[in-house]
């Protein structure tokens, strides 16, 4: 899998997984453009979390790892934080 690949697909994965209504799909048989549209809907994405770092497309393309790390970072905080959530939600609703 190429690095974009893997990095886009992780990306979208974790900002689906958190606690926002966003659903991106990433899927292995996307076009370069298809994937750099996605790029484009991650960053809003992000925009719309709240993210207090900000990357462009051409970075996620690129693999700028220096400025995506930080933004990994982030997000997989904020997936961590939803699943922990959702599994005291789970816990206290099997205790009642």
């Amino acid at each position: 899998i190429a690095p974009f690949d893997k990095i886009l697909g992780g990306m979208c994965w974790s900002i689906t997984g958190s606690a926002y209504d966003i659903d991106l799909e990433f899927e292995d048989d996307l076009t370069r453009g298809q994937k750099v549209e996605l790029a484009e809907k991650v960053v809003a994405s992000l925009q719309q979390m709240e993210c207090p770092f900000i990357i462009f497309p051409h970075q996620i393309s690129g693999c700028d790892y220096e400025n995506l790390i930080k933004v990994i970072k982030w997000l997989l905080q904020k997936l961590k934080e939803n699943r922990d959530n959702r599994g005291a939600i789970t816990r206290r609703q099997g205790v009642l």
